[in-house]
Protein backbone atom coordinates (compact mmCIF):
# COMPACT_ATOMS: atom_id res chain seq x y z
CA UNK A 1 0.00 0.00 0.00
CA UNK A 2 1.46 3.33 -1.09
CA UNK A 3 0.71 6.38 1.00
CA UNK A 4 0.74 9.79 -0.60
CA UNK A 5 2.48 12.33 1.63
CA UNK A 6 1.54 15.36 -0.43
CA UNK A 7 -2.19 15.17 0.30
CA UNK A 8 -3.50 18.16 2.17
CA UNK A 9 -6.19 17.75 4.76
CA UNK A 10 -7.78 21.02 3.76
CA UNK A 11 -9.35 21.51 0.39
CA UNK A 12 -7.39 23.30 -2.30
CA UNK A 13 -10.56 23.93 -4.28
CA UNK A 14 -12.92 26.75 -3.48
CA UNK A 15 -16.52 25.94 -2.77
CA UNK A 16 -19.38 27.44 -4.75
CA UNK A 17 -20.45 29.51 -1.73
CA UNK A 18 -16.98 31.02 -1.39
CA UNK A 19 -16.80 31.70 -5.11
CA UNK A 20 -20.07 33.61 -5.39
CA UNK A 21 -19.75 35.50 -2.10
CA UNK A 22 -18.61 38.77 -3.71
CA UNK A 23 -21.36 38.49 -6.31
CA UNK A 24 -23.97 38.06 -3.57
CA UNK A 25 -22.55 41.00 -1.62
CA UNK A 26 -22.76 43.19 -4.73
CA UNK A 27 -26.35 42.07 -5.39
CA UNK A 28 -27.36 43.33 -1.96
CA UNK A 29 -26.91 46.91 -3.19
CA UNK A 30 -29.83 46.19 -5.52
CA UNK A 31 -32.01 44.75 -2.73
CA UNK A 32 -31.34 41.16 -3.77
CA UNK A 33 -30.62 38.27 -1.41
CA UNK A 34 -30.64 40.05 1.98
CA UNK A 35 -28.54 37.43 3.77
CA UNK A 36 -25.80 38.22 6.31
CA UNK A 37 -22.28 36.77 6.15
CA UNK A 38 -22.25 36.01 2.42
CA UNK A 39 -18.50 36.68 2.34
CA UNK A 40 -17.76 34.10 5.05
CA UNK A 41 -16.19 30.85 3.89
CA UNK A 42 -18.42 28.84 6.22
CA UNK A 43 -21.98 28.50 4.95
CA UNK A 44 -23.15 27.65 8.47
CA UNK A 45 -22.67 31.34 9.38
CA UNK A 46 -25.21 32.51 6.81
CA UNK A 47 -28.18 34.18 8.41
CA UNK A 48 -31.47 35.67 7.27
CA UNK A 49 -33.29 37.97 9.66
CA UNK A 50 -36.40 40.05 9.11
CA UNK A 51 -34.92 42.73 11.40
CA UNK A 52 -31.60 43.08 9.56
CA UNK A 53 -30.78 46.30 7.69
CA UNK A 54 -30.43 44.38 4.44
CA UNK A 55 -33.91 42.93 4.76
CA UNK A 56 -35.51 46.24 5.70
CA UNK A 57 -33.76 47.87 2.73
CA UNK A 58 -35.03 45.12 0.41
CA UNK A 59 -38.56 45.38 1.83
CA UNK A 60 -38.57 49.15 1.32
CA UNK A 61 -37.37 48.62 -2.23
CA UNK A 62 -40.13 46.09 -2.81
CA UNK A 63 -42.81 48.43 -1.47
CA UNK A 64 -41.62 51.45 -3.46
CA UNK A 65 -41.08 49.41 -6.64
CA UNK A 66 -44.61 48.04 -6.30
CA UNK A 67 -46.07 51.52 -5.85
CA UNK A 68 -44.07 52.80 -8.81
CA UNK A 69 -45.23 49.83 -10.87
CA UNK A 70 -48.88 50.41 -10.03
CA UNK A 71 -48.60 54.10 -10.92
CA UNK A 72 -46.78 53.30 -14.18
CA UNK A 73 -49.34 50.67 -15.19
CA UNK A 74 -52.22 53.03 -14.44
CA UNK A 75 -50.52 55.69 -16.56
CA UNK A 76 -49.99 53.26 -19.43
CA UNK A 77 -53.66 52.26 -19.48
CA UNK A 78 -54.86 55.84 -19.02
CA UNK A 79 -52.95 57.08 -22.09
CA UNK A 80 -53.76 53.97 -24.06
CA UNK A 81 -51.80 50.76 -24.17
CA UNK A 82 -49.43 50.40 -27.08
CA UNK A 83 -47.13 47.54 -28.06
CA UNK A 84 -44.18 49.93 -27.72
CA UNK A 85 -44.89 50.19 -23.99
CA UNK A 86 -44.88 46.44 -23.42
CA UNK A 87 -41.21 46.52 -22.35
CA UNK A 88 -41.98 49.20 -19.76
CA UNK A 89 -44.94 47.20 -18.52
CA UNK A 90 -42.84 44.05 -18.16
CA UNK A 91 -40.14 45.96 -16.25
CA UNK A 92 -42.63 47.33 -13.73
CA UNK A 93 -44.30 43.96 -13.29
CA UNK A 94 -41.18 41.78 -13.15
CA UNK A 95 -39.03 43.96 -10.87
CA UNK A 96 -41.20 43.54 -7.76
CA UNK A 97 -41.92 39.93 -8.75
CA UNK A 98 -38.22 39.02 -8.82
CA UNK A 99 -37.71 40.66 -5.44
CA UNK A 100 -40.56 38.60 -4.01
CA UNK A 101 -39.00 35.42 -5.44
CA UNK A 102 -35.55 36.32 -4.12
CA UNK A 103 -37.04 36.82 -0.64
CA UNK A 104 -38.17 33.21 -0.62
CA UNK A 105 -34.67 32.19 -1.73
CA UNK A 106 -33.04 34.38 0.93
CA UNK A 107 -35.13 32.86 3.71
CA UNK A 108 -33.82 29.41 2.73
CA UNK A 109 -30.35 30.43 1.48
CA UNK A 110 -28.49 28.84 4.38
CA UNK A 111 -30.17 25.46 3.83
CA UNK A 112 -29.63 25.72 0.05
CA UNK A 113 -25.90 26.42 0.48
CA UNK A 114 -25.52 23.67 3.12
CA UNK A 115 -27.13 21.15 0.79
CA UNK A 116 -25.00 22.40 -2.11
CA UNK A 117 -21.88 21.99 0.04
CA UNK A 118 -22.94 18.46 0.94
CA UNK A 119 -23.25 17.62 -2.77
CA UNK A 120 -19.98 19.25 -3.81
CA UNK A 121 -17.92 18.14 -0.80
CA UNK A 122 -16.58 15.05 -2.55
CA UNK A 123 -15.30 17.14 -5.44
CA UNK A 124 -13.44 19.64 -3.27
CA UNK A 125 -10.82 17.17 -2.05
CA UNK A 126 -8.16 14.90 -3.49
CA UNK A 127 -8.04 13.56 -6.24
CA UNK A 128 -10.03 16.43 -7.75
CA UNK A 129 -8.38 19.78 -8.39
CA UNK A 130 -9.23 22.93 -10.24
CA UNK A 131 -7.44 23.28 -13.55
CA UNK A 132 -6.78 26.72 -14.92
CA UNK A 133 -8.47 29.64 -13.25
CA UNK A 134 -10.22 29.04 -9.96
CA UNK A 135 -14.00 29.28 -9.82
CA UNK A 136 -13.73 32.39 -7.62
CA UNK A 137 -11.63 34.14 -10.28
CA UNK A 138 -14.13 33.21 -13.01
CA UNK A 139 -16.99 34.56 -10.86
CA UNK A 140 -15.11 37.84 -10.29
CA UNK A 141 -14.56 38.23 -14.03
CA UNK A 142 -18.27 37.64 -14.70
CA UNK A 143 -19.17 40.18 -12.00
CA UNK A 144 -16.84 42.79 -13.53
CA UNK A 145 -18.30 42.15 -17.00
CA UNK A 146 -21.84 42.56 -15.63
CA UNK A 147 -20.89 45.81 -13.91
CA UNK A 148 -19.24 47.15 -17.06
CA UNK A 149 -22.29 46.25 -19.14
CA UNK A 150 -24.42 48.54 -17.00
CA UNK A 151 -22.35 51.49 -18.18
CA UNK A 152 -22.76 50.75 -21.88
Amino acid sequence: MVMVKDRKLESENTSFHESIGEFNAFCQYFALLPVSNVLQSDENKLKFSWKAKRTIYALCWLIFASIEGIVAIKRLFRFGFNVHYFEVLMFFVLSPARTFIVFSLARNWKQIMQFWRLCENGFLNYPFKENGWKLATKCRIILIILILQTFS
